[in-house]
């Protein structure tokens, strides 16, 4: 059974005006699977102030690929209905985000970024965001914008 985050979020359409946050596959599964060594941490830093969560479908397919291999179909199953029930903003990747997201894994390439991780710090870029839901800090650590600015990773790291 997957955990619903439909309450926790705020769904306005688009994410323009309201506080963002950025989620990586890492962030959404420890939010949704009570078994996640950082479900706590994850639940707690999204109950604490509503934000609207913005992601791309890359994120969503690697999510309902893990959702499904770890907790199973009917938990699949739940996770489908936050997609449609408004859970998440999912934010298109343009081509000038492809391009950008190249650009960065090319900048960053002794460090493998695939192309989920690459698109979502292009679309930080693109948006200027800064905040992003994610247990993967060893590759968004390491992202600075065209500014030279560093993401805020949450939850900070232990």
């Amino acid at each position: 059974m997957v955990v619903l985050l439909v309450g926790w979020t705020t769904h306005l359409g688009r994410p323009d005006s309201v506080d963002i946050l950025v989620a990586d596959s890492s962030g959404i599964l420890a939010a949704l699977d009570e078994g996640e060594p950082d479900h706590g941490r994850i639940v707690a830093l999204l109950k604490s102030k509503p934000r609207q969560l913005v992601t791309t479908d890359f994120v969503l397919a690697e999510v309902d690929y893990m959702v499904l291999s770890r907790l199973g179909a009917e938990s699949e199953r739940d996770f489908h209905q936050q997609l449609v029930d408004g859970a998440f903003h999912r934010e298109p990747v343009l081509d000038t985000d492809l391009v950008s997201a190249l650009h960065i894994a090319a900048r960053y390439s002794d460090h493998a970024f695939g192309i989920t991780d690459a698109t979502l710090m292009a679309i930080c870029e693109r948006l200027g965001v800064r905040d992003v839901l994610t247990l993967d800090h060893r590759h968004f650590s390491m992202f600075r914008d065209r500014r030279g600015r560093a993401l805020r990773l949450l939850p900070a790291a232990r």
